[in-house]
This record gives C-alpha cells, sequence and structure tokens, in this order.
C-alpha cells in the first residue's frame, strides 16, 4: 500500500522536522509530507498552503495536498503535536476503511443550547458556519445527517487530529471540505466522514487518549507504557526526553506487534 502521511503544523515549529522524520520514516519511507499555513515562515521542507491556520481548517488542507498528490491509496493526517504509535495502528487498520477518533452527535444548529460551554460552538467558525452550510446541502445530503446523527439538523464533533482516509473517499472528501471551509475541524471532519459514508461499517475508532487537564499534562510519560495504544496528544516534542521515550515507546510497540499481521506500506 502506497499511503501518505500529512503532517500538519498548527504553529511554524520547523525544528521539530528531524524528530518526526525519525519518528515515522521507519514507516512511511519518503512519503511524508510536512504542511503548514503559508503565513508561516519559509522552509524548503514544508508545503505552504492557503487554508489551515492553527489547525482550525484542517481539512481545507489536506484536501489540497491530496489535490497536488493524488496517486495515493490513502492518507493518514496529524498535528505535529500527535504522537502516533504506527505498528499497533497498523496492526489493527483495514485500509479500506475510514478511521477516526469516536465522534458524538451536537446539538441542532437551529436549537442551540444556551447553556453551551464548549468554546468553539458560538464562534465565527463554529454554529454560524455550520448554519451556511446547511444552506447548501441536498436532499440527500440532509437525510444522511439525520440517519447518521439521529437530528436532521446535527452534526459530529470529535478531536480531529489524526485520521486515516482511503482513496476511494478522496473526491467526496475533498468536496465536502470546501463546502466546510469555514467550519471548525473538530466539527467538520467527522460531520464528513458520516457524509461520505454508505454504511457505518465503513469506518473504525482509533484507540488513543486526549489528555485535556493541564495538571494531568505534567505527567504524562507513564502513558507511553501501553504499547497498544495508538496515538496520545498532546505529546510536545520540543523536549529531548520527550522525542526520546516516543521513540522508544514506538521502538518497544513494533516489537510486541511483530508477529501480527501488519498493513505493508511502501517506503521508496
Amino acid at each position: 500500500w502506497k499511503i501518505l502521511l500529512i503532517v500538519f503544523f498548527n504553529h511554524p515549529f520547523f525544528a521539530h522536522i528531524p524528530t518526526l522524520q525519525r519518528l515515522y520514516s521507519k514507516t512511511f519511507g519518503k512519503h511524508i509530507v510536512f504542511v503548514a499555513n503559508e503565513n508561516t515562515p519559509f522552509d524548503e521542507r514544508v508545503l505552504r498552503v492557503p487554508q489551515g491556520y492553527g489547525g482550525v481548517h484542517l481539512h481545507l488542507a489536506v484536501a489540497q495536498v491530496i489535490q497536488q498528490r493524488p496517486d495515493y491509496d490513502g492518507y493518514f493526517h496529524m498535528g505535529d503535536d500527535v504522537a502516533v504509535n504506527f505498528p499497533a495502528l497498523l496492526s489493527r487498520i483495514n485500509p479500506e476503511k475510514i478511521r477516526a477518533v469516536r465522534w458524538e452527535s451536537k446539538n441542532d444548529v437551529f436549537k442551540p443550547i444556551p447553556s453551551e460551554t464548549w468554546g468553539h460552538w458560538f464562534v465565527p467558525w463554529g454554529l454560524p458556519s455550520i448554519k451556511e452550510v446547511f444552506s447548501c446541502f441536498s436532499a440527500k445530503s440532509m437525510a444522511r445527517i439525520e440517519e447518521a446523527f439521529g437530528c436532521k439538523h446535527c452534526v459530529g464533533k470529535c478531536p480531529s487530529d489524526l485520521a486515516y482516509l482511503p482513496s476511494r473517499f478522496v473526491g467526496d472528501f475533498s468536496r465536502n471540505a470546501y463546502l466546510f471551509q469555514n467550519t471548525f475541524l473538530e466539527i467538520a471532519i467527522p460531520t464528513i466522514f458520516q457524509l461520505i459514508m454508505n454504511k457505518p461499517e465503513q469506518h473504525d475508532h482509533l484507540k488513543g487518549t486526549y489528555v485535556w487537564d493541564n495538571r494531568a499534562r505534567k505527567n504524562m510519560y507513564h502513558l507511553l507504557d501501553n504499547v497498544n495504544l495508538e496515538f496520545i496528544h498532546p505529546m510536545k516534542l520540543s523536549k529531548n526526553e520527550t522525542a526520546q521515550r516516543v521513540e522508544s515507546w514506538i521502538n518497544r510497540s513494533a516489537t510486541a506487534h511483530s508477529g501480527k499481521q501488519q498493513m505493508l506500506l511502501c517506503k521508496a
């Protein structure tokens, strides 16, 4: 399988590129592209795209990379601050299925809950943008939304810093990415995935962890003891110790999963 890994920089921490290459080239070989917003400083190692600033519109950046590099069997995208255990992930992946974090149904966009506390809901890239998108939906899309989320005007919500998209879905994904171009990725990506799938069994859930509590983030190294965990977010690579521990985690996982059937990737 020829799979492209798209690593998106929320901020121009391009000094981390050698570390990211060391961590993931064992799996993807030369098939890694580093992406950032066009307003970031020029770096010849980085593909700069018009949209995607701060990761808010990551889905649009992914669509633009796919347009430029269409000859792949599938595409992983990840934020630069996500530590991904690809040996574990690839031991459980079906390359024909979408892989994403488990999503939940968000509120009816035309009946918003005033007490909603999620910071990305009542901002321009949240509720207002979704209302605009719904005004452009076809009857087929509206029916698919209702089937997927149990509500005619509901959307999905989930962390979306890491996902896998098989090539058979890229056309529909890209078209919807432009439709959702002003929408926050944690709403846009799970909603797009539901729109482009014909059946629920066309996706599997990623098995990882997000650490949102700032106090818990001070002591995250114990998570690297679990070689079956597929990803950890956030994992900042600015510290050499962190990078070394993540590399050790991936190497130990590769050993632990060496006897299992792996999705074989083209590295040349």
